[in-house]
C-alpha cells in the first residue's frame, strides 16, 4: 500500500465519519424541533385555558358588578327589608319643617 492509498484510505474514512456525525446532528435536530412542535402546542392550549378562565371571570365580575349596583340601589330607596322609603336607617321620607 503506497502512501497516496493510505491517504485516500484515511481521507475516506474521515468523510464516513463526519458523514455519520452530520446525520446524528440532523437527528437530533429533528428532534429538538418535535419537542418544540409538542411545547408549541402545549403552550397553545394553556392560552386557551386562560383565555376561557379569564371569560369566566369577566363574567363572573359582571355579575357581582349587578349585584352591587342593585343592593345599592335597594338601600338608597330606603331601609333594605322594612318596606319604608327614606332616609336610610331612620325610616323618615324627606321631612319638611313647617313653619
Amino acid at each position: 500500500m503506497s502512501c497516496g492509498d493510505s491517504a485516500l484510505a484515511f481521507a475516506s474514512h474521515f468523510d464516513s465519519v463526519i458523514s455519520y456525525q452530520l446525520s446524528v446532528i440532523s437527528y437530533q435536530l429533528s428532534v429538538i424541533s418535535y419537542q418544540l412542535s409538542v411545547i408549541s402546542y402545549q403552550l397553545s392550549v394553556i392560552s386557551y385555558q386562560l383565555s376561557v378562565i379569564s371569560s369566566v371571570i369577566s363574567y363572573q365580575l359582571s355579575v357581582i358588578s349587578y349585584q352591587l349596583s342593585v343592593i345599592s340601589y335597594q338601600l338608597s330607596v330606603g331601609r333594605w327589608g322594612s318596606g319604608e322609603v327614606g332616609k336610610w336607617g331612620s325610616g323618615e321620607v324627606g321631612r319638611r319643617e313647617n313653619k
